[in-house]
C-alpha cells in the first residue's frame, strides 16, 4: 500500500512540474574543494562544535541552509552526530514557521 501512495505522489509532482503548477527547487550546490580546506585549517581539523574533539569524517554543513550561498561565510565542519542534530533542528524550526504563517 506504501508504494501506491510513493508512486501516487509521484505522477503527481511530475505532473505539477510539466505543467508550470509546481517547480522543482534549483539543485543545491556543494562548497568547493578549496573552501573546505579553508574552513578545515580555520576549525584546526575539529567539528565546529565547541567541546567535540571529533576530527575525522566531518560533513561540510550550510550554516544558513537554503540560501544557496556556498562561501565560506556560509560553512562549517561538523561531524556526523552534530550535523543530525542540526539538520534536525532546523526541520524542526522550519515546521514551525510554516505552521504560523497559515495562523
Amino acid at each position: 500500500m506504501r508504494t501506491s501512495i510513493k508512486v501516487k505522489r509521484t505522477i503527481k509532482k511530475k505532473i505539477e512540474t510539466s505543467l508550470g503548477i509546481k517547480k522543482t527547487p534549483p539543485p543545491r550546490k556543494n562548497f568547493s574543494r578549496k573552501t573546505i580546506a579553508a574552513i578545515r585549517q580555520f576549525q584546526h581539523g575539529y567539528c565546529a562544535v565547541n567541546g567535540c574533539n571529533i576530527k575525522t569524517k566531518l560533513e561540510a554543513d550550510h550554516i544558513r541552509g537554503g540560501i544557496g550561498d556556498n562561501t565560506a561565510r556560509n560553512c562549517q565542519l561538523l561531524c556526523p552526530y552534530h550535523h543530525r542534530q542540526k539538520t534536525d533542528r532546523d526541520r524542526i524550526r522550519d515546521k514551525i514557521a510554516k505552521q504560523l504563517e497559515k495562523e
